[in-house]
């Protein structure tokens, strides 16, 4: 661990626990290799500071700060500070983030202060904007960008220093405007050439784990005007994606809507999934399970029949 602080203190009171402090920080890094975190702007106090056997013991809460955390950065930031031990346990975590806002009963983090800094921890965001998040992350078209509010819960633990052994857990939700332009939608959408309306309204859940370097997707889920997609898969810590998306389309048959398993591509041809690979920044989009009419077949029944075609490479906004 490395650092540096640059910070006024005042002295309080002296009491049986120790030193009572107030004050600020101008400025706080802490850095384990190429992992860091900065804190600027503090407000803290001190309510317990003492020296036992086992070290240097602390109690405190720490408010109205910004965090830094790679390129993330939580605003009015703050919560209850424990050390101790060989510990550091910081929860009631508070802040705005992405236009949204932390929720303190289920927000913390714990770090052991080792070599190699074993941590587990948990956060849950709500209302945050969808289009905030996408303008600190991916490269989008303005005119088309998704809007909306995005809700997440999750769980993360492992050692700092060896991202082989994070594993965690976490869901999120979201409703808004063009939510088919999202990368991972968008590609399955444009290869199946269906037509979406801009203002009407769409949502979505991802349902993940992390293990063994891999986010698993267990659900994927776009619900929109006329199609439905649910995905599982896979995205590689190195942004490499394999997931596979099943289908329902409404139809209308005979003035009753329905939803389908089969799309139809034309010419006769029908599918149930399609299949995206790559780098998330540049997703190919293949077509799986096909099946076609077969013309000598007087009852139009549907057979399966094994067809390979190039992929179709897509990019977002397209």
């Amino acid at each position: 661990w490395t650092g540096s602080v640059n910070a006024n203190l005042d002295v309080v009171e002296l009491s049986q626990k120790g030193l009572l402090l107030t004050g600020t920080t101008d400025s706080l890094q802490l850095r384990m290799g190429q992992a860091g975190v900065a804190l600027q702007g503090a407000r803290f106090r001190i309510d317990e500071l003492r020296h036992t056997s086992d070290g240097l013991h602390l109690h405190g809460k720490l408010n109205d700060c910004v965090l830094s955390l790679g390129d993330l950065k939580v605003e009015e930031f703050g919560g209850r500070v424990a050390c101790g031990g060989g510990e550091l346990f910081l929860n009631h975590l508070q802040g705005s983030c992405y236009g949204g806002h932390l929720n303190p009963d289920d927000s913390e983090v714990r770090v052991e202060l080792g070599e190699t800094a074993p941590f587990a921890g948990k956060v849950s965001i709500t209302s945050a904007l969808l289009d905030e998040i996408l303008n600190a992350t991916l490269s989008t078209d303005a005119r088309r960008q998704p809007k909306g509010k995005v809700n997440f819960v999750g769980e993360l633990g492992g050692r700092l220093s060896d991202l082989r052994t994070w594993e965690g857990k976490g869901e999120f939700n979201f409703k808004g405007e063009n939510l088919y332009e999202l990368p991972l939608f968008t590609v399955v959408l444009n290869i199946l050439n269906l037509d979406f309306f801009d203002g009407r309204s769409q949502t979505g859940e991802v349902v993940y784990r992390v293990k063994n370097s891999q986010v698993i997707l267990d659900r994927a889920r776009f619900e929109g005007p006329g199609v439905n997609l649910d995905g599982t898969g896979i995205i590689g810590f190195d942004g490499l994606c394999d997931i596979t998306f099943d289908i329902e389309a409404l139809k209308v048959l005979e003035g009753i809507p329905i939803l389908g398993k089969l799309v139809s591509l034309g010419r006769g041809l029908f599918v149930d999934a399609v299949r995206v690979q790559g780098p998330i920044e540049d997703l190919n989009a293949t077509v799986e399970n096909f099946l076609i009419h077969a013309e000598q077949d007087s009852g139009r029944r549907l057979k399966v029949k094994g067809l390979k075609l190039e992929p179709k490479k897509l990019g977002v906004g397209k």
